[in-house]
């Protein structure tokens, strides 16, 4: 991914992006589905980050 920002930096090119990832934070040690479901990182969450970054209205 920052290979292609990178690219994009070069090139002139501002795409609309949104970086998402673990935070760099001690996260307590659990179940990997719940905590990604807690960060915004299981389908739901990343589904609507992309609609955030449309600009569409969640649903």
């Amino acid at each position: 991914g920052s290979a292609v920002l990178e690219l994009y930096a070069a090139a002139g090119v501002g795409p609309r992006v949104k970086l998402l990832g673990m935070p760099d934070v001690f996260l307590p040690h659990g179940d990997a589905r719940v905590q990604r479901t807690q960060l915004g990182l299981d389908a739901a969450g990343l589904r609507r980050a992309g609609r955030a970054l449309l600009g569409e209205e969640a649903r």
